[in-house]
């Protein structure tokens, strides 16, 4: 297995190597005695990464995404589409660059992505009009995307800790569940609001047995040109 790219860490929380595997599509955690913490499953050709305190991002080249790896919990936080193919990146606080190729020469554009706002869960209503987003962020919120035109049209403040989301069959209601609520919102477009909060005293969790789709791709990126 050839091993593309090694980055070792060692700060405060972690001492830790991280190692893209091209042709593998994983990334390998490993402890400073030399064991195996993790392997991740990523992209397509994962062709380097970086890694602050709480994210790994990893450039997947072949697929044309970005895996945005929790290290929390080494879970998958977010998967984003970006244009050309990545193959470099560093972080800056909390804003990731990446650099994509879309010629044969040189990379020509930058993806901005900010990890403080990282989509938690997603669940799209079933005509495909729109997608209701948890969003993490110093304030959490719930995000109304309008996908035929591509942008965020509500955004509702919610509390802390929110995890996953599901619509209702008939698309008039999203439920967002916290540890010990469900908010339950009204669907509707740009005039989307919190109808109800319901309290459940031994934590809560949100499901429908039909009626949903879920889509973990969601572009976040921002295309900025280089001259």
């Amino acid at each position: 297995k050839k091993i593309k790219n090694i980055l070792k860490v060692t700060n405060n929380l972690r001492n830790q190597i991280f190692i893209a595997n091209s042709y593998s599509n994983n990334i390998t955690i490993l402890n400073s005695d030399g064991t195996v913490s993790d392997n991740i499953e990523v992209g397509s050709y994962p062709f380097t990464l970086a890694v602050n305190d709480d994210y790994a991002v990893v450039p997947c080249s072949m697929s044309s995404d970005v895996y945005i790896i929790d290290l929390s919990d080494n879970s998958i936080a977010a998967t984003i589409a970006v244009y050309g193919e990545p193959v470099t990146v560093v972080i800056n606080g909390n804003i990731a660059y990446v650099g994509c190729d879309t010629d044969e020469d040189y990379a020509d554009e930058c993806a901005v992505i900010d990890l403080d706002g990282l989509p938690k869960d997603i669940a799209i209503t079933s005509d495909g009009n729109y997608a209701v987003i948890t969003v993490t962020n110093i304030d959490e919120e719930i995000a109304i995307l309008d996908i035929n035109a591509g942008t965020i049209v509500k955004e509702i403040t919610a509390g802390m800790f929110l995890q996953n989301v599901v619509i209702s069959p008939d698309n008039s209601k999203a439920y967002v569940r916290e540890y010990y609520e469900i908010y339950v919102i009204n669907l509707n477009g740009a005039a989307s609001s919190l109808e109800a909060t319901i309290v459940c005293e031994n934590g809560a969790f949100a499901s429908y047995g039909s009626g949903i789709y879920r889509e973990p791709k969601l572009t976040t990126a921002q295309p900025m040109k280089w001259e």
